[in-house]
């Protein structure tokens, strides 16, 4: 056991008293280890916020295919997640929502999705939160009753 005699007036010179002598022993003082408690404590906060579900916003015809399978996002530390289903577009190359600020890739997204039958469809997610849905394998047009949206990616 260590004994140790501080000489100090008040609490606080008691405690900067104490940590000179941890210091000089080589230890961390307790600021140290507050503080770096205090920034893993935030660090934990930042990679586990989570921004509960809210609703797509749909463009170009593009619309739920029912209530409750509306296109959603969310957004749990830096990773954004799309699910839902919707319906009423035709063509190529169309542009179905835009995803706000905060919820955008860094670079473009390219998932592959199938619709019916053997067409292979994708879809892509730009930097500018465009979803844009685009190509057939079979098909230069997309029309089906319903597409699905389930995918996941980094905002880093």
């Amino acid at each position: 056991m260590i004994s140790l005699t501080i000489s100090a007036d008040t609490p606080e010179d008691e405690i900067r008293e104490f940590n000179e002598i941890i210091s000089r022993a080589g230890s961390r003082s307790i600021y140290d280890d507050v503080a770096q408690l205090q920034t893993d404590v935030s660090e934990l906060k930042e990679a586990t916020a989570d921004s509960g579900w809210h609703t797509l916003t749909l463009i170009n015809g593009a619309e739920a295919y029912n209530e409750a399978q509306k296109p959603m996002y969310r957004k749990i530390g830096k990773t954004v997640f799309l699910a839902g289903v919707f319906k009423g577009i035709e063509g190529s190359n169309i542009q179905i929502a835009k995803l706000p600020e905060g919820f955008r890739p860094s670079k473009k997204v390219i998932l592959p999705f199938a619709s019916v039958g053997t067409k292979i469809n994708r879809m892509e997610i730009l930097e500018d939160g465009i979803i844009q849905y685009s190509r057939s394998t079979i098909e230069p047009t997309i029309a089906v009753n319903w597409h699905s949206i389930a995918c996941s990616f980094s905002t880093d």
